[in-house]
């Protein structure tokens, strides 16, 4: 049996902010600039040729826009916005320049494991965690009705280190090691946890956890779902669709 669906976690253009290294979370509704707007415009043509049957975004702008992109090769698939995939909230230190402030919050997410440590006002990893995975439930429990379904998502930066961490992993402890350039692909097979299939696959290619010794999920009813399926990662950041673009 071959995978359930593709999942493709996409990371927005390019922004203003992004270019200045200025937090930009979702108290920030920042559009693409245009370096992100041709960025957008090579992704969307790198999925000319894939199949896509659902494009999802977050309710950001520039996570919008870069769907858009996506949507002009495959007009006529469905289309879901979801406020639950927007960036995480920097509070406090929203719009303010990278420093020492956001490397003691990094040092408890990194080393401490403190997932529940936020900026005053903002959101913790493991709030938008919690917010963010009912979302990949719902899409994986609404498959478009064809066979092996693809699924373009547009996220954000360090929703892609939670999201991914959570699904390949189960936790968030992973979270430092994923990278996310402006308008990556991260490719995932999803398929059912008892598939036969997947029971065969080497996982010792993939770094990934046995399920047995995931720890730190969320009791909710949601990533119980999700602890049906299993996640294998096919590409991580791959930008091949930029390769030649140079910033001018």
């Amino acid at each position: 049996m071959a995978p359930i669906a593709t999942l493709y976690l996409c990371r927005h253009g390019e922004t203003d902010l992004n270019r200045k290294l200025v937090l930009q979370g979702r108290g920030v509704n920042a559009p693409l600039n245009h370096i992100g707007s041709k960025q957008a415009a090579l992704l969307g043509e790198w999925f000319k040729d894939i199949k896509v049957d659902l494009v999802c975004a977050s309710t950001l702008t520039r996570a919008q826009q870069t769907a858009a992109q996506i949507r002009s090769h495959h007009p006529d698939v469905e289309y879901k916005e979801y406020e639950g995939i927007c960036e995480l909230h920097f509070g406090s230190q929203e719009c303010c320049p990278f420093d020492e402030t956001l490397n003691v919050l990094l040092e408890k997410w990194n080393v401490q494991k403190d997932f529940d440590a936020k900026f005053e006002g903002g959101e913790s990893p493991r709030e938008v965690e919690n917010r963010a995975i009912p979302v990949i439930a719902d899409i994986l429990k609404n498959l478009p009705d064809v066979k092996q379904p693809g699924v373009a998502v547009v996220i954000h930066g360090r929703l892609l280190r939670i999201l991914l961490s959570s699904l390949l992993w189960g936790n968030l402890h992973q979270m430092p090691a994923i990278t996310h350039s402006n308008t990556c692909v991260n490719e995932l097979h999803v398929y059912r946890a008892d598939d036969p299939d997947y029971q065969k696959l080497d996982m010792a290619q993939y770094q990934q956890q046995d399920p047995q010794h995931r720890v730190d999920l969320p009791e909710s009813p949601q990533r119980a779902l999700l602890n049906t399926y299993r996640f294998v990662p096919v590409k991580l950041n791959s930008v091949e669709h930029l390769k030649g673009f140079e910033v001018l």
